[in-house]
């Protein structure tokens, strides 16, 4: 019983330690603090390899926020307007006048799907928080799957993960980050 009690402590540290080495964030402003009922709204993503439409993958990001940040109690909406790309999302929300957007701040994502062999093997995913008031990014941050997601095989059993469900881990996977810097209490 004490030997079960420990190897199931040591896959729950393991598997939760997987996130965190496939995080790393790339720019924190550490005055940026979320309070309750902050309104987030999540612009359509950058995607590069990826054979769903944008629209179906703000649909799925936007679910994916909810559930990851629900704890948080943040009004997360999917945006209704065309956003800025990921790329020069920031430098675009300074210069033009974002006022009209009703809400705190743009969620951002790129998505990249990463395949071996004609199969998706890894998902890349990068987030932006910018301000919709300063155009400020607040936060950036990066996960990728090759190194943050351990996938325990059992052939007939459990078979390697589909597109979907890589890319699932990647999105859900990649609020890591988010949650540890920007949520730390």
């Amino acid at each position: 019983m004490i030997k079960k009690t420990i190897l199931f402590a040591l896959m729950i540290i393991g598997i939760w330690s997987c996130a965190s080495l496939g995080s790393k964030t790339l720019y924190f402003d550490e005055n940026t603090k979320l309070s309750e009922k902050t309104k987030i709204i999540v612009s359509q993503p950058t995607l590069i390899n990826v054979n769903q439409s944008e629209n179906e993958i703000q649909e799925i990001l936007t679910h994916v926020s909810r559930e990851e940040l629900k704890e948080f109690n943040f009004i997360i909406e999917k945006s209704e307007v065309k956003l800025p790309d990921f790329g020069i999302i920031e430098t675009e929300m300074k210069n033009a006048n974002a006022q009209h957007i009703n809400g705190d701040y743009v969620l951002s994502a790129k998505i990249e799907l990463l395949k071996a062999m004609n199969q998706t093997r890894d998902c890349k995913v990068e987030y932006k928080l910018v301000s919709i008031k300063t155009g400020e990014l607040v936060f950036h941050s990066k996960y990728n799957t090759t190194f943050g997601a351990t996938v325990v095989l059992v052939p007939g059993i459990k078979d390697y993960p589909n597109t979907d469900q890589i890319m699932l881990i990647g999105l859900s996977s990649g609020f890591y980050e988010f949650k540890n810097k920007l949520m730390k209490k």
